[in-house]
């Protein structure tokens, strides 16, 4: 499948491209369905946003919704681009599928209502994963800002886990600490932010990759403010909510893509630190 702006074959560009289109041409029909017979319940489970019946306004919101969900759909099952694989070792590989499991268990996550079972637990074991695996393949950022990178997603992951097991032990007295090394998420953040420093410099993910990291870390403390400025509708809220989480998985995907290759030479982009390489 050829993109439109950059020429750029997928490897699994003609399937995403029928599964987005498919999605989209039914978000339109249960749109119009929905603005017709003035009940938007035809709509709502496709585009797995929960909320209280309604019309009008409220579909048109929907169906913005639906257009972003298409967009993320259409990043993440695209695939790579298609050509020869880059140069991979086992820990590439090992990025790579842990990238692909985070979306998944994201996507999971967007049916919680619907499932017997729980995924939160998953998730953080696969954001530890991340950490550690970003922490091997970013090798040619400096030492310090890996070994930052790793105690920073660490101590945010560690401390997430063990609150969550005092809590499911009923000692939540003892959860103070655990939240104490989150720093109320900023070590999360701080992981985050590094970790997309080094993805610029490194030369195997593209400027549309990085870009859809920073803005799943940034955009959250501009749309919150802007949202409850101008409206105090909790159905609006959690819609912004939901068009904003998506470009989470988007980096996940699109970075799982990128390291796949083709790329350029990594001796040709400028390096993070005048430090030579460490493993």
């Amino acid at each position: 499948m050829r993109s439109i702006r950059s020429g750029r074959r997928y490897r699994f560009g003609w399937l995403a491209a029928f599964v987005v289109g498919g999605y989209l041409a039914a978000v339109v029909a249960f749109g119009v369905v929905a603005l017709v017979s003035g009940d938007d319940r035809v709509l709502r489970p496709l585009v797995v946003l929960p909320g209280e019946p309604g019309a009008g306004r409220q579909v048109l919101f929907l169906l913005l919704v639906g257009a972003a969900q298409g967009w993320a759909l259409w990043q993440i099952l695209r695939g790579r681009v298609a050509g020869e694989i880059g140069e991979q070792g086992r820990a590439v590989r090992l990025l790579r599928v842990a990238l692909y499991v985070n979306v998944a268990l994201f996507s999971l996550d967007w049916f919680a209502a619907y499932l017997p079972w729980r995924t939160y637990d998953l998730e953080e074991l696969g954001q530890l994963a991340l950490v550690v695996l970003f922490y091997r393949v970013l090798d040619g950022a400096s030492r310090a800002l890996r070994l930052t990178a790793l105690a920073a997603g660490t101590l945010a992951v560690a401390g997430s886990i063990g609150e969550e097991v005092l809590g499911l032990l009923d000692l939540r007295s003892l959860e103070g600490g655990f939240e104490i090394v989150q720093l109320d998420g900023l070590t999360w953040l701080l992981w985050m932010l590094l970790t997309l420093v080094a993805q610029a410099g490194d030369g195997r993910w593209g400027r549309g990759t990085v870009w859809s990291g920073v803005a799943s870390m940034a955009l959250p403390f501009f749309v919150a403010p802007l949202a409850f400025a101008f409206t105090n509708d909790h159905f609006a809220l959690v819609g912004f909510w939901g068009v904003v989480n998506l470009f989470w998985p988007v980096w996940l995907a699109r970075s799982a893509h990128d390291l796949a290759g083709p790329h350029t030479s990594r001796s040709g982009t400028a390096p993070l630190s005048p430090r030579p390489r460490s493993s």
